[in-house]
């Protein structure tokens, strides 16, 4: 079971505010600032991973494609997708599928939030990873 999180977010103010607060809250993150580099390091990680926290308007690709890959690397991955856009944006713009946010292992987080949210968000998928795994459960059974 991954304990790693992944931050995917090319925003270089919000990567290092996140990178230092996730720090302090005790998570170890990788950090990855476009697409191609977050396949990149879910490569290497792989199943080390526990929970990325991916911006859906990436420079390079959706961060739903980069979900989709990272999960083939890393198939019991919670995702937390973020973005400033609303959800029926992102979905008419191609960025997100409907229905993607009622898969198994995903939320969303709007921008703009409270590094509090982040820490309630990803301490909930890392303890959602941990009761599911007391059970046997995998991501893709798991709701």
């Amino acid at each position: 079971m991954g304990s790693k999180l992944l931050l995917v977010e090319d925003d270089a103010a919000i990567a290092a505010m996140l990178s230092t607060a996730l720090a302090r809250w005790g998570y170890e993150t990788l950090h990855a600032a476009s697409a191609a580099a977050a396949v990149r390091v879910a490569r290497i990680y792989g199943e080390d991973i526990g929970v990325v926290l991916c911006d859906v308007a990436l420079p390079d690709k959706s961060g739903a494609a980069v979900a989709a890959t990272i999960r083939r690397h890393c198939p019991d991955v919670w995702i937390i997708f973020t973005s400033g856009y609303p959800v029926d944006v992102l979905t008419e713009r191609g960025l997100l599928q409907p229905g993607a946010l009622n898969e198994p292992g995903t939320a969303y987080l709007a921008k703009p939030y409270l590094p509090r949210d982040v820490r309630d968000m990803v301490g909930c998928a890392f303890l959602t990873k941990v009761e599911r795994a007391a059970k046997g459960v995998h991501a893709a059974a798991a709701y």
